[in-house]
């Protein structure tokens, strides 16, 4: 019996450790940003996968493009805190 090929789409590539403004994303691209890592839905995607708003302290996700792999951005969001308090130590 030959050997038969047969096309099983795109795989997953993580392409980047934090979202990149301007750099079009294709569909299975992953990136890393807040701690969560992050899938494109489409090619071409020129939206961030999250926001951070400064002012609240919060991450707002774009599930509209972007597929939420894993989500880390409780931990994240604490090292921020850390960072902040006088006296205390940065987290790397």
């Amino acid at each position: 019996m030959g050997i038969v090929k047969k096309w099983l789409g795109r795989l997953p590539v993580v392409v980047g450790d934090s979202w990149e403004d301007g750099k079009p994303y294709l569909k299975k691209n992953r990136v890393i940003l807040f701690g969560s890592e992050f899938e494109s839905k489409e090619d071409n995607n020129l939206t961030p996968p999250a926001t951070y708003d400064e002012e609240a302290k919060t991450v707002t996700f774009n599930t509209e493009k972007w597929r939420i792999i894993s989500n880390g951005t409780d931990a994240w969001l604490a090292a921020q805190k850390i960072d902040q308090i006088e006296g205390g130590f940065a987290v790397e």
